[in-house]
């Protein structure tokens, strides 16, 4: 399995508002475990084909819609981001559920 997973923010050097930094690892089932950082300017889905392009089996990620367009890749997708969208459902009031 292989996770990938890309954060925007900003160079101090860059004309641009924000910039993006890529991660993607092998760490949990590889003989010789990676992690790879890439910086790019945007977070357009040519950025993961290019770099995945030779990539096979499972990716773990949040659900970003790049990935879906992988070919030879089964998304598995983050449950903490799923968590996180009903958290977001429970009314805000000052008896808020202490369980999630």
């Amino acid at each position: 399995m292989s996770y990938a997973d890309e954060t925007t923010y900003r160079v101090l050097n860059s004309n641009k508002e924000s910039t993006v930094f890529w991660v993607f690892s092998n760490m949990s089932d590889s003989s010789t475990p990676l992690v790879v950082s890439h910086h790019h300017e945007t977070r357009k889905t040519v950025v993961s084909q290019d770099f995945l392009k030779e990539c096979t089996g499972y990716l773990h990620c949040d659900g970003y819609s790049v990935y879906s367009s992988l070919d030879g890749i089964l998304l598995i997708y983050c449950l903490a981001h799923a968590r996180r969208k009903f958290y977001e459902a429970i009314p805000k009031t000052k008896t808020t559920n202490r369980w999630i």
